[in-house]
């Protein structure tokens, strides 16, 4: 599987995609243009606050399109913020992908990367379950105060 492909599969109107190490022009060329072209325009990319000032310090292009077609957030953890989760919501579907990859070009398509994909429906069932702890847990490492990311969450919980 290629996981950067799965990112152009239809049904989900919302990504949240966490990160230890990011790339803003891998985010912006690999990912984003595929989200956004089958109808996922709510997406937030969520990246360990230590890896994200670094990379706006220089250590990667800084982003062309934040702020206008996708959120972009630190989030704090006492070690580092390390999950690589995925999770997509749709009206009638939802779906986690958890991956060894950072969003970088390199794990997005240059390295040999594990990824596993629980996808679920609307109705109750364990995959669904599963999906929502995963969401659960996203949602306890997104900063409230930013209003952006307050308002882009209001139709998820």
């Amino acid at each position: 599987m290629k996981l950067y492909e799965r990112f152009g599969d239809k049904g989900f109107h919302t990504s949240i995609i966490t990160t230890f190490g990011v790339d803003f022009d891998a985010y912006e060329s690999i990912i984003l243009p595929r989200l956004r072209g089958v109808g996922c325009y709510n997406n937030v990319l969520l990246a360990d606050s230590r890896m994200l000032t670094y990379a706006l310090d220089g250590a990667s292009m800084l982003p062309r399109h934040a702020g206008r077609h996708y959120t972009i957030s630190g989030a704090s953890a006492k070690g580092v913020f390390h999950p690589k989760i995925t999770i997509q919501l749709g009206r009638r579907a939802g779906r986690m992908m958890i991956a060894s990859a950072n969003v970088t070009s390199s794990g997005l398509a240059g390295n040999r990367e594990l990824a596993g994909i629980i996808d679920c429906a609307a109705e109750e069932s364990g995959e669904r379950r599963i999906v929502a702890a995963a969401w659960r847990y996203i949602s306890r490492q997104i900063d409230r105060d930013q209003q952006s990311l307050a308002h882009q969450m209001i139709g998820c919980v």
